[in-house]
């Protein structure tokens, strides 16, 4: 039982850490887009204005 036990607790782990790693990539990528579209945007904002 306590085999079993480990070994779904590493699973567990393996699945939350894999999520937060996931998570983690989707922040930084938005960043980046977001970094991006903002520069690109910037030259029309300043001619509208």
């Amino acid at each position: 039982k306590t085999k079993t036990r480990v070994k779904v607790a590493k699973f567990i782990l393996r699945g939350v850490n894999f999520s937060c790693n996931l998570i983690i990539l989707a922040i930084i990528f938005m960043t980046l887009f977001i970094f991006n579209a903002t520069k690109i945007l910037a030259p029309y904002n300043n001619l509208l204005t």
